[in-house]
């Protein structure tokens, strides 16, 4: 006697028809033109975030762009007059 656990299993059978196989292959291009967009919009994205970081970064390094006001006229340093000195 063989006992086999396969005994009381129906086999089931799928059989593709051309429809599905249609379907099946515009689903995956659909699939595929949505990883693309995804993909291209989140580089698009990448790159304007490292470009505000960068600008961001050459502002900070710079420091202000005001130039200082000068308020008082304080002279910077003396006068100085040279004499010419010979050689005899």
């Amino acid at each position: 006697m063989s006992s086999s656990i396969y005994t009381n299993v129906e086999h089931v059978v799928l059989y593709a028809t051309l429809g599905s196989v249609i379907r099946t292959i515009l689903w995956i291009i659909f699939i595929s033109y949505l990883l693309r967009i995804i993909a291209r919009m989140s580089v698009q994205y990448a790159m304007n975030k490292t470009k505000e970081e960068v600008e961001r970064q050459m502002r900070q390094s710079q420091g202000p762009r005001e130039t200082p006001k000068k308020t008082s006229k304080e002279p910077i340093g003396e006068y100085v007059d040279y004499i010419e000195i010979k050689d005899e």
